[in-house]
C-alpha cells in the first residue's frame, strides 16, 4: 500500500462514521474529494455562505466543505436511499446540514434509476431491462422554494447526466446563484451548459482539476 492509500484510509477513520465499503467507489470518491479538492470551489466565498450540494453520494463532499466554511448552511440531495442513510450517519456530528433522499429533474414527482449501478454513479432511467428503483424528484426552483432560499452562494452539481435535460430547460432558478461547479458527461452537454450559464451573465471557464467539470461565477 502506498502513503497516498494510507493517508486516505487514515483521514477516512478520523472524518467519517460510517467506513467505506467494499467493492466500491467509497475510496475512490474521498480521494478526489479531500485530496485533488474536485467538488471545492477555486474561488472564494463569504464566511458564511449558502451551499447546495447535488449528488451528495455519502456525504464526503458536504464535508469537505463544512471543513472549508464551518459557519456555512449546507443543503444536500442525493437520489439513492442507502447513500442518503449513510451520508445521515457521516453528517451526524456537523451542524448546518440539511440533506434530502431525491432526484433533481424538471419536474416533481416520481423517477427511476438502476440500482445495480456503481454506488458513484448512478443516474435516471426511464427504462431497463435491469433492475430499477424508484425515488422522488424535484426541481430546483421548487427545492429554492422548499427551502425559502433566495440566493445560494455556491452549487456543486454531480448528477451523473441528469444536468444536460436541466440545463436544456428553462434555467431562472439560476437568477439565485451567485457560482457553480457542474460535472458533464459529454461535450454537447458542456456547449449547452456553458452558452446557457453564459446568457445568466455568469463567466464561465472549464476547472483545472477536473477534465469534465465546468465553473461559473457571477
Amino acid at each position: 500500500m502506498n502513503l497516498q492509500n494510507i493517508k486516505i484510509k487514515i483521514l477516512s477513520k478520523l472524518f467519517l462514521r460510517v467506513k467505506p465499503r467494499k467493492e466500491t467507489t467509497d475510496l475512490e470518491v474521498f480521494e478526489y474529494v479531500f485530496f485533488r479538492k474536485y467538488h471545492r470551489p477555486d474561488w472564494k466565498l463569504k464566511s458564511e455562505p449558502i451551499i447546495l450540494d447535488l449528488g451528495s453520494n455519502v456525504g464526503y463532499s458536504i464535508i469537505h466543505l463544512n471543513r472549508v466554511y464551518p459557519k456555512a448552511k449546507i443543503f444536500g440531495v442525493e437520489m439513492d436511499k442507502q447513500n442518503f442513510e449513510i451520508a445521515k450517519k457521516n453528517l451526524e456530528f456537523i451542524n448546518n446540514v440539511d440533506i434530502m433522499n431525491a432526484a433533481i429533474w424538471i419536474t416533481n414527482g416520481i423517477v427511476t434509476y438502476d440500482a445495480n449501478s456503481n454506488c458513484d454513479a448512478f443516474k435516471i432511467e426511464k427504462s431497463s431491462v435491469r433492475e430499477l428503483k424508484s425515488v422522488k424528484s424535484i426541481t430546483l426552483s421548487s427545492f429554492f422554494e422548499l427551502h425559502e432560499l433566495n440566493i445560494i452562494d455556491y452549487v456543486k452539481m454531480d448528477i451523473e447526466g441528469a444536468e444536460k435535460t436541466i440545463f436544456n430547460e428553462n434555467c431562472d432558478w439560476l437568477k439565485k446563484v451567485r457560482s457553480l461547479k457542474i460535472e458533464y458527461h459529454d461535450e454537447s452537454t458542456y456547449s449547452l451548459i456553458t452558452e446557457k450559464l453564459a446568457f445568466y451573465q455568469f463567466k464561465v471557464w472549464k476547472d483545472s482539476k477536473h477534465w469534465s467539470t465546468i465553473c461559473a461565477v457571477r
